[in-house]
């Protein structure tokens, strides 16, 4: 007679899978009689069926450290989904004694920007005021080429009236003022010009009294002039001074050629 399904091997860890094969190899086993052989390799049967539920148990129930029990498939998947939302960290840079950093990439400080403006005021109208935190470099208008030639007697400058670098203009003394009409450049050719011209013996006429005048630039001898160690401004061709007019030392006196007579009215020196 078979044994009831109750005597059948129970337990919280194992399955129901396990518990049927174990009462049908006890059926079969059973089938045989009650002999001691009989029993036996029910034993044997039913042992084998245990161990391998527990095996199987044992496996499904294993999982990831940590995983709290789940099984395989959704242990797997949340270690995936966590490594594809997770931004590894930077390597660790070395510090200054040698140790191992913070493991953060060091970001480094932003530099302070400088702005250097450079503004130049026209004459006449007030300078610009920086409404900004950039540094403002003001700067004047270049100074032009040249040396102011001063007269010992008026202490005032030989200059092209009103600073218009026109042909035949007479040349007068003025009131140093530094601009381009007053500054005036020895060249090496022997010539003294200013605005683009040249200082020039009126129509190359080496009489005294001959106006000294502006005109364009030739290379001839009315247009060479040598300012001498003792201050007179001479004409080698004429081997005369360059002369104010009646020794006069108002602002406008008109210059002429003459002869050098060592008069204040004919020394000059250089600004």
């Amino acid at each position: 007679m078979h044994e009831s399904s109750d005597s059948e091997p129970r337990g919280p860890g194992i399955p129901g899978f396990a518990r049927s094969f174990a009462g049908r190899a006890r059926r079969i086993a059973g089938g045989g009689g009650p002999g001691p052989g009989s029993r036996a390799v029910t034993a044997c049967v039913l042992v084998a069926a245990v161990a391998g539920a527990v095996v199987g148990v044992g496996a499904l129930r294993s999982g990831t450290p940590g995983d709290g029990g789940k099984p395989p498939a959704a242990a797997a998947a949340t270690p995936t989904a966590t490594a594809a939302t997770r931004t590894p960290d930077a390597p660790p840079t070395p510090s200054p004694s040698g140790r191992r950093g913070s493991g953060r990439a060091a970001v480094p400080p932003r530099a302070a920007a400088t702005v250097t403006a450079t503004v130049t005021a026209r004459p006449g109208t007030a300078a610009p005021s920086a409404t900004s935190t950039a540094s403002v470099t003001r700067t004047q208008a270049a100074t032009p080429a040249g040396r102011g030639i001063v007269g010992a007697a008026s202490h005032r400058c030989i200059a092209v009236p009103g600073g218009q670098g026109r042909d035949g203009t007479p040349l007068r003394i003025e009131d140093c003022t530094g601009t381009a009409g007053q500054r005036w450049v020895f060249a090496r050719d022997g010539s003294v010009g200013a605005l683009g011209m040249c200082m020039d013996v009126a129509g190359a006429d080496w009489h005294s009294g001959t106006v000294i005048q502006l005109a364009r630039c030739s290379g001839n001898a009315a247009q060479k002039f040598v300012l001498t160690p003792a201050g007179d401004l001479v004409n080698p061709r004429s081997d005369k001074c360059v002369d104010v007019t009646d020794r006069a030392t108002g602002n406008g006196a008109a210059l002429q050629l003459w002869t050098c007579k060592g008069t204040t009215n004919q020394k000059w020196s250089l600004r």
